[in-house]
């Protein structure tokens, strides 16, 4: 609400600062918004006292209560195995995406999740209106130079078609050939479109000329004017909807990175940790690590992160290793959850991989959430998964 509050008061903020600053300089600010209601300075110093230090608090301390809860999760998973990642993925996407950022290492098999689908379509709509915007005034502004341009060269052909075809040395000569086109201007001054002078004759190309410019500028005229604080709305909500916008096309962009060496490392931590703080960021990060750094980039990883998401449905020395490595070593906070026909093998103790003994050692008093890949299954992991991550974010 603070945010909200935030950015509908800039709205206000803008234009209350600029009349402001043009009443401090000794302008004439009253502005007549109907003929019963007149914007005095006294109206304008007291937008401008409300609504900028309301702009300032409500965006910077709603930004910072809405970035306050997000928390960058480390995932880990055996390589190629689908169960897992289908099953977070789904909790990304539906549970704990909003306040938990994941960030995995990738196998080329899990998909990077950006934002929401509605907000990047929300956000999209309005990058095109504001495209379509610039384009439209893009254009008007390169055919109103262009017309101006073509009046001049217009007239300066006929001027020089009577020169030389027609010979003319009098000074009436050369005024009627000027009196169409000043009969033109005169009345497009005048507030009349002059459209009885086109015709296939250099006059008429000139008169073509003056109609599209005087249906720009009447056009635009009317509009502004019929309905003015409808524009200002607009082209304020365009403007402060741009900022977001282009955090959202970024984040998209930002979901995958590539770390071929240990420099790669600290700069992908870095970046990827305060992207996880920003209200539009990738909701879960893929990192295509070279084998060669794999286990530095866990570690640092670890080190950044506030919580370790570990699945260990496929006991590997690898995923001995990322245990060891993060409860024993790094001390990070850790959740563990497994396919459930393999928790229950486990709690059977049937188990005969050659790292299975280990990892059960090592997870011998630790909760394990389990989970399947049906849509209830996913759904209930889910909400539970939401659980324990609240549960440990109380305690942190």
């Amino acid at each position: 609400m603070l945010l909200i509050l935030g950015i509908a008061a800039s709205i206000v903020a803008v234009p209350a600062n600029v009349l402001a600053a043009a009443w401090l300089s000794g302008e004439n600010v009253n502005i007549e918004l109907t003929p019963q209601r007149t914007l005095t300075p006294d109206d304008i110093l007291l937008a401008w006292a409300v609504s900028t230090p309301l702009s300032l608090f409500g965006v910077s301390r709603g930004l910072r209560i809405v970035r306050k809860g997000r928390t960058l999760v480390l995932f880990l998973r055996r390589f190629g195995y689908d169960d897992a990642q289908s099953a977070v993925t789904f909790a990304v996407t539906n549970t704990i995406g909003r306040s938990w950022r994941l960030v995995t290492l990738d196998d080329a098999e899990i998909a990077p999740v950006g934002v929401p689908t509605g907000t990047r379509w929300l956000f999209r709509a309005v990058q095109l209106a504001t495209a379509a915007i610039k384009g439209i005034a893009n254009l008007l502004l390169r055919i109103f130079p262009a017309a101006q341009l073509g009046l001049w060269v217009i007239v300066a052909a006929d001027l020089v078609r009577v020169r030389i075809w027609e010979h003319a040395h009098s000074e009436k000569a050369w005024m009627a050939v000027l009196n169409p086109y000043l009969h033109i201007i005169t009345t497009t001054f005048d507030g009349k479109l002059p459209i009885d002078a086109i015709g296939v004759h250099l006059p008429g190309a000139f008169a073509v000329l003056a109609v599209i410019m005087a249906g720009i500028v009447i056009g635009l005229g009317t509009a502004l004017m019929a309905a003015p604080v409808a524009w200002a709305i607009g082209a304020a909500f365009l403007f402060f909807f741009q900022f977001p916008t282009d955090a959202v096309l970024e984040a998209e962009q930002a979901k995958t990175r590539e770390i071929r060496n240990e420099g790669d490392i600290f700069t992908a931590a870095s970046v990827v940790t305060e992207r996880s703080r920003r209200v539009f960021g990738p909701r879960l990060v893929v990192l295509r690590v070279a084998s060669s750094v794999w286990r530095q980039t866990v570690s640092r990883f670890a080190s950044v992160s506030s919580v370790a998401l570990i699945d260990v449905s496929e006991p590997t020395e690898n995923l001995v290793w990322e245990i060891e490595e993060l409860t024993l070593r790094a001390r990070t906070r850790c959740v563990f959850i497994c396919q459930r026909e393999r928790a229950e093998q486990v709690v059977a103790g049937s188990l005969e991989g050659p790292f299975d003994d280990q990892v059960a050692r090592l997870l011998e008093l630790d909760e394990i959430l389990a989970y399947t890949t049906d849509r209830r299954g996913r759904r209930r992991f889910a909400r539970a998964l939401r659980g324990k991550l609240m549960s440990m974010s109380t305690t942190m």
